[in-house]
């Protein structure tokens, strides 16, 4: 029966308490569905994506980028350069210059599977260097801002390298301050 209160006026009747058990299933049912759904269609579109996570700026202490490669193609080039399979999954390399010739960093990121993975990399990495390099001389360690990079250097420039979470940074520079341009790519890259 409808019910009329004052100048409100009811149109339906009154609900039973409680509804159905079957009624109540089926919502717990469509409402676990939809974010189970949800969920899935979250975690497909970042597993497919193994682009690194490191923003390149545009400039960098002054420098222009001049030229990047992303993804396979920069994973390939990393390859040929060490004329192995390093294990890298993805990654970038970031070429950039100043206005003058003696202003020039490039910048090679390559991800790994998981931090542990990076951390043996540069483990790797460091033990051939230190077992005696002809291109690289020089091994130092250092902090810079908070975190364990090694320098090397060359006859094109000096070189840093340090690991940032499941990646491994190798920067070479070529500056009148290669250890101030270093401690703010730490903080970028």
């Amino acid at each position: 029966m409808d019910r009329v209160d004052g100048d409100s006026q009811v149109i339906a009747p009154p609900m039973k308490k409680g509804g159905s058990r079957r009624g109540r299933a089926l919502m717990i049912f469509v409402q676990v569905a939809l974010a189970a759904g949800l969920l899935a269609a979250i975690l497909m579109s970042m597993r497919g994506s193994t682009s690194q996570t490191l923003a390149v700026p545009e400039i960098f202490a002054g420098m222009r980028l001049m030229k990047q490669v992303e993804g396979k193609e920069a994973v390939a080039q990393m390859n040929k350069l060490h004329g192995t399979d390093i294990g890298v999954i993805s990654g970038y390399l970031a070429d950039y210059a100043g206005d003058r010739p003696t202003q020039r960093m490039t910048v090679w990121s390559g991800k790994t599977r998981d931090d542990a993975t990076a951390a043996e990399l540069l483990r790797v990495m460091t033990g051939k260097i230190a077992a005696g390099n002809p291109v690289f001389t020089g091994l130092e360690k250092l902090t810079l801002e908070g975190k364990t990079v090694y320098t090397v250097k060359s006859g094109d420039g000096t070189h840093f390298y340090y690991q940032s979470r499941d990646a491994v940074v190798w920067l070479a520079i070529t500056s009148r301050d290669p250890l101030s341009v270093a401690k703010e790519a730490v903080r970028v890259f």
